[in-house]
């Protein structure tokens, strides 16, 4: 079996990029990049309750974090050196999960405003990331669903989710309390 041996150059290059922050003695810190990431998919309407014109504006927001904050991330000693490390990686992660989720365009593990039902005829799919070149590319594959012994039925069916939020709001408008509406479940 062939021994593949590290290349020179590339080795240079990884090191290069990895200690770069060091160098940086004035630039942004990692702690920064990590709340402004968090600024954009941590809110409600984001992170749980999600539509493709707020996930686009989210990956936009996020790509200019990339390509404008990380580069100029500091690390003024190792442990900073893995926080801007971590913070880039929260970056790309995010834009990655905003991606994904605009992919999925069904009410499932997560919530779409703009597709809120549970699509078992378009969308028994997972969400693939991938490496094309040097870009992930975010597709789907079909679930294998003929190998399982359960299948569930082909057919589209409201979130239970958005179900009970319409009783809730109907609860409310009809003069009641959210918490009627729970005790009575």
């Amino acid at each position: 079996r062939a021994r593949l041996l590290p290349q020179p150059t590339k080795v240079a290059a990884a090191r290069e990029r990895t200690l770069k922050p060091l160098g940086r003695p004035n630039g942004l810190d990692p702690q920064r990049v990590v709340v402004n990431t968090q600024e954009v998919i941590c809110p409600g309407n984001m992170l749980i309750i999600k539509n493709a014109d707020r996930l686009n504006i989210g990956v936009q927001v996020l790509e200019r974090i990339r390509l404008y904050e990380v580069p100029y991330m500091r690390a003024r000693d190792p442990h900073e050196l893995r926080m801007a490390h971590e913070a880039e990686s929260l970056v790309l992660t995010s834009i990655l999960m905003l991606r994904s989720s605009l992919t999925r365009e069904e009410s499932r593990s997560e919530l779409r405003e703009d597709f809120p039902d549970m699509d078992n005829i378009n969308w028994l799919k997972w969400i693939r990331v991938r490496p094309d070149g040097e870009q992930l590319l975010v597709d789907t594959l079909d679930i294998p669903i003929d190998r399982y012994p359960v299948r569930p039925k082909r057919e589209k069916l409201p979130h239970p989710a958005w179900q009970a939020a319409k009783r809730q709001v109907a609860n409310v408008a009809a003069g009641g309390t959210l918490i009627q509406d729970i005790e009575s479940e």
